[in-house]
């Protein structure tokens, strides 16, 4: 407690002893297969990643990791904390072979005791999804972001907006844009308008912002007549909506000049 203190406060050097010393104090009282050893281990390894110190930290890490899946299953919550942490270390160090497969692994333990829909569950497929992207794999990136859309991409109360249905879009817009994908995108756009006018209406920020996409992905396409036409749509809805001096104005009025 004293250690998890220290390191709190930023007095990393000093927390570092106190987590060598448990260390040293589990295995002296429990031998090396104890859960409190791969804690030990884990917490040592975290407080040296924090200081820097990431070659020195990812042997403990990667104990910590086998000794958890040796001692309390591999499909302990304690395990899929081990390979996030793994994984995030060696995303860090610029390592990314074994992130995918650490992440899938660490996402299967965790659908196994939380809820599918679980924040924590949808974060770590979007994390998986970057990475993907950072390795340069579109094609999978692709399919963890469709699947992640579909998983948060649900109804809410006539008016409000999800958030975090619009970012996760937003990612997978991007990644399909920048890869040409394009006719295939634009049915997803289409698809999500057509929700999205049904659940709240064309005025709502949902609405206007898959018209503004759909009239990008127009423009991409060469489509010039139907791309202004959308976009003066999507104009036209934002000042109902927002009134005549809201700063999306200013961005869709310089994508229809261009």
């Amino acid at each position: 407690n004293l250690a998890v203190l220290l390191k709190k406060q930023g007095r990393l050097q000093e927390a570092e002893v106190l987590y060598r010393r448990a260390l040293t104090l589990f295995q002296q009282l429990y031998g090396e297969d104890h859960p409190g050893v791969a804690g030990s281990l884990n917490n040592l390894a975290g407080v040296l990643k924090h200081q820097g110190n990431l070659h020195e930290a990812l042997p403990l890490y990667r104990q910590s990791l086998a000794l958890r899946e040796r001692v309390v299953g591999a499909a302990h919550p304690d395990t899929e904390a081990s390979l996030g942490n793994l994984a995030s270390l060696l995303r860090e160090m610029g390592t990314f072979v074994e992130v995918p497969a650490l992440i899938r692994r660490q996402i299967a333990i965790m659908e196994g005791y939380r809820e599918q829909d679980s924040s924590k569950v949808l974060a770590t497929y979007q994390s998986l999804a970057t990475v993907l992207q950072e390795m340069g794999n579109a094609s999978e990136a692709k399919e963890v972001l469709v699947k992640l859309v579909k998983a948060v991409d649900k109804p809410v109360p006539r008016g409000e907006v999800n958030e975090q249905a619009l970012a996760t879009r937003d990612s997978l817009y991007n990644l399909m844009s920048e890869q040409g994908m394009l006719e295939e995108l634009e049915r997803l756009v289409r698809g999500w308008l057509a929700a999205d006018k049904k659940t709240h209406s064309e005025f709502h920020e949902a609405s206007i912002r898959d018209m503004n996409m759909l009239a990008l992905l127009l423009h991409r396409q060469g489509r010039e007549e139907e791309a202004t036409r959308v976009m003066q749509r999507a104009l036209q809805a934002t000042k109902k909506a927002k009134g005549n001096t809201h700063p999306m104005l200013a961005d869709m009025l310089i994508s229809l000049a261009d």
